[in-house]
């Protein structure tokens, strides 16, 4: 089931995500499927964070260089994601790489009547 979708800044990438445990990239220009990214973890929201702002500038200085070719032919698409375990994670669509796990979230919290836990059910990225 699909909770969460966001579009990229440039409007041509819709990204989905659900209790799945995953993020599908979706190409708007030719209606095609591009890639998947396993998150092992159900997911309430999937956000965008913006090419040209500063903090994708820094995630951008930060990650390692390689040689690899890039699987989506344009240039990385950086987001973030919030679910059940209430931990914000970090996402570079090119590898489907983790670049940044919350250590501990405030937002997770254990009910006392159902015995479980809940998360995030939603986030915003203004940047």
């Amino acid at each position: 089931m699909v909770t969460s979708l966001a579009v990229s800044e440039n409007g041509w990438t819709l990204l989905s995500a659900g209790r799945d445990k995953i993020v599908n990239l979706w190409d708007l220009l030719n209606y095609e499927f591009k890639l998947t990214v396993p998150t092992y973890e159900v997911l309430e929201a999937v956000r965008a964070i913006p090419t040209e702002s500063p903090f994708a500038a820094c995630l951008r200085s930060n990650e390692p260089h390689s040689g690899k070719k890039k699987k989506l032919g344009s240039p990385p698409i950086y987001f973030l994601t919030v679910g059940k375990r209430g931990v914000v994670r970090i996402w570079n669509s090119e590898g489907g790489a983790c670049l940044f796990e919350q250590k501990a979230s405030d937002a997770t919290v254990t009910s006392d009547e159902d015995d479980t836990t809940r998360g995030f059910t939603s986030a915003e990225c203004y940047l």
